[in-house]
């Protein structure tokens, strides 16, 4: 995920169950991310981040997918609250997704 003139990378465990409607699952888990940002002094949203630099931190993640039938795809909506440790430490609750995906089965 880029934010200004930087990138994260996240990598998430993720744990699937069953709703009880066919197609229809919510999941939870937890990862970490680490990115970098360049360039001086620069606004992103309410905040100011420095020069540049590295960041890391640990991630969970909460949410629901359906899976049609009869048809390859997965939709999917989720909550990715963060905690920074390096960089702007601090905790993050706004990271919200909305997914379209190509399910393999």
């Amino acid at each position: 995920m880029g934010y200004g003139n930087g990138l994260t990378a996240t990598l998430l465990y993720e744990v699937h169950q069953g709703m009880g409607e066919k197609g229809l699952r919510w999941y939870y888990g937890a990862g970490g991310h680490l990115g970098a940002w360049r360039d001086g002094r620069r606004r992103y949203g309410p905040y100011y981040v420095g020069e540049g630099g590295f960041h890391m931190g640990v991630d969970g993640i909460l949410g629901m997918e359906y899976t049609f039938s009869g048809a390859p795809i997965n939709l999917s909506l989720d909550w990715k609250p963060a905690f920074q440790l390096i960089g702007n430490p601090g905790l993050y609750l706004g990271d919200v997704g909305l997914s379209l995906r190509f399910a393999i089965q």
